[in-house]
């Protein structure tokens, strides 16, 4: 072992656990943050989140994908799917997070999702909405918001061409 690596991984056993506990707690309340501004949202547009279960929740990812989301279960004219959001930091081009919302499974807009006309703040990429927030201004209430609102509006442009 090189001797900058031994004195990595030295100090690094003695900080371990309470590194590891910082990075939990962390995790946990990004994840509580997300899934009480999706709680908070009232205009879904045609989707319809499932009443029987207010639970919000939030997958489990590695440390080595550090992305942190919350979704939220409900129907789409009868066909169940889930709605959730990120902050992304693994495929982030930059040390800071963007933000993105999904629909799952994702076959429910894909024909219509890259034509949208999507306002100029947000970028259609693959199956995810992104939203790259201003690192010098942390609002994620805010930018959730505005990413969801837009989603949204998408949703409500998809149900006018059924």
């Amino acid at each position: 072992m090189k001797k900058e690596s031994k004195e990595f991984v030295e100090k690094g056993v003695k900080r371990y656990k309470q590194a590891s506990m910082v990075m939990v707690s962390f995790g946990k309340e990004v994840e509580n943050m997300l899934q009480n501004i999706l709680k908070r949202q009232k205009d879904w547009g045609p989707f319809k989140p499932d009443k029987k279960s207010k639970a919000v929740k939030s997958t489990k990812y590695w440390s080595e994908y550090p992305l942190l989301n919350a979704r939220i279960q409900g129907t789409l004219h009868e066909k169940a799917l889930a709605i959730g959001f990120d902050m992304n930091w693994y495929q982030s081009e930059a040390d800071y997070p963007f933000y993105s919302a999904w629909i799952y499974p994702y076959d429910i807009y894909s024909a219509n999702y890259l034509d949208f006309a999507w306002d100029d703040s947000f970028d259609a990429h693959e199956n995810r909405l992104r939203y790259y927030p201003d690192p010098d201004d942390f609002n994620p209430e805010r930018d959730f918001k505005k990413l969801l609102d837009e989603f949204v509006r998408f949703l409500k442009y998809v149900d006018t061409q059924k």
